[in-house]
């Protein structure tokens, strides 16, 4: 699998590399207080000109200790491959649970360009400063030919009409993408800096475990630190079409890398919530979130006025569009919902976490992935047995409401203090209208 740059620029995304140990920095506040302590005793004390020098000197400091304390106290680690349903997953991330977010890494397919888009979404909210750091990339030949996985692999038009054209054209030029391979990979040095500074860590892992598989390899004590990894990547349940009976096969997120997944489950000393995928059509109808069944959360997005849930409404319908185009059946699944629905997959696994009695029951299990037995049609074959001396907690049982009400409200919580009347009377006729335009 191909490596992508630690250090550029795009959409402000910048990629540092980690130091092998991250500091404990004074809080930004108190610094703020202490500078503008020192600014005052230097008025009495300094020369015209010695007194600029050093509130210039503090001046540049207050701009960039905001960004040497994201490592104190925080404590969540969330890795995306930013499908438009972990757009989702960070709008409630950047509502919820701001304060302990210590990175965001991107893995698979374009994850340069998947970094440039969380750094654009995350635009006017409380982690818009957040270090980004990119993951294992790579392009679509590198990934398994299974079904499930194709639209992904093939699908080209990621950031049209968010990114702008220049933006695009760098992520995507032959120089760009030739120059990657040479590098080390940003997130992965980025991961070991964090579990070893002895503070224990959460992940939020909504895509493949692809780099975190690689840390954990090279330096297997670096489990230590893993307090909890929060999984969406599983199963379901199909039929054998030679011998008719029902078995366990991967579905997406496990398929595009499936025997980092594997190695990911086979350490069952290190404590997971593993939501799989086996559990979302029972619980959401067509499998889905859409005005059928959460009118209130599809209405949220279609009027809100924030950047993320803007710019969701633009990926949500170009993804979407292009299911119906390489799955012609899906459209009469998602038909005029196109742009209005999204699968719960990693809002669920981040509601999880914010509100644990979203979980009515779960199971410790013990999970084997067998990557010598794939079905390009199905995935990889899957056994899962009930083990109590396993970490792995599987999630059988779900409280839909509990999922509801958490979005709905984090949805609300992101939206602009400054929407005012007005903007809100534009937002819900340009929603109607939209509702109409669907209908012709």
């Amino acid at each position: 699998m191909r490596s992508v740059p630690t250090v550029a620029s795009v959409d402000g995304v910048h990629v540092p590399p980690a130091e092998p140990k991250a500091r404990a920095y004074p809080h930004p506040q108190g610094l703020a207080q202490l500078a503008h302590s020192v600014a005052i005793f230097l008025q009495y004390r300094l020369s015209m000109k010695s007194r600029t020098t050093l509130l210039g000197l503090i001046l540049i400091l207050s701009i960039f200790v905001p960004f040497l304390g994201h490592a104190a106290g925080r404590d969540l680690i969330v890795i995306t491959d930013m499908e438009p349903d972990d757009r989702i997953a960070l709008e409630i991330v950047a509502a919820r649970l701001s304060s302990r977010v210590q990175l965001i890494g991107t893995t698979v397919k374009n994850s340069f360009r998947k970094a440039a888009l969380v750094r654009h979404q995350l635009k006017g909210t409380k982690l818009q400063n957040i270090p980004i750091l990119v993951g294992a990339g790579g392009e679509a030949g590198d990934y398994a030919e299974i079904a499930s996985s194709k639209a992904a692999r093939e699908y080209h038009q990621e950031g049209v009409g968010i990114l702008s054209e220049g933006e695009l054209a760098k992520l995507n030029s032959p120089e760009f993408l030739q120059g990657s391979d040479q590098l080390e990979v940003g997130l992965r040095k980025s991961l070991t800096g964090a579990l070893q500074t002895g503070n224990r860590v959460e992940i939020l892992l909504l895509a493949p475990p692809t780099d975190l598989i690689a840390v954990l390899e090279a330096e297997p004590r670096l489990k230590e630190a893993i307090k909890h990894i929060h999984v969406m990547g599983g199963w379901v349940d199909v039929k054998n079409p030679k011998t008719e009976a029902m078995e366990k096969r991967t579905t997406y997120n496990v398929n595009m890398d499936g025997v980092a997944s594997a190695k990911l489950m086979a350490m069952t000393d290190i404590s997971m919530t593993l939501y799989s995928s086996h559990i979302i059509k029972p619980n959401f109808a067509g499998g889905s979130v859409s005005r059928t069944n959460f009118p209130q959360i599809i209405e949220q997005i279609e009027t809100a006025q924030s950047h993320g849930l803007s710019t969701f409404r633009i990926a949500g319908k170009s993804w979407d569009t292009h299911l119906m185009e390489m799955i012609p059946p899906l459209k009469n699944v998602i038909g005029e919902n196109a742009g209005r629905q999204f699968t719960p997959a990693d809002p669920l696994v981040v509601v999880g976490l914010i509100n644990p009695s979203l979980i009515q029951a779960s199971v410790l299990v013990d999970v084997k992935i067998d990557v010598a037995d794939m079905d390009v049609a199905r995935g990889f074959r899957v056994d899962v047995a009930e083990n109590a001396s396993s970490r792995i907690h599987l999630v059988t049982e779900i409280n839909t409401s509990v999922f509801a009400s958490e979005t709905l409200q984090a949805l609300q919580k992101i939206e602009p203090k400054n929407s005012g009347p007005l903007q809100k009377l534009r937002s819900a006729l340009d929603y109607c209208a939209r509702l109409l335009g669907s209908q012709k």
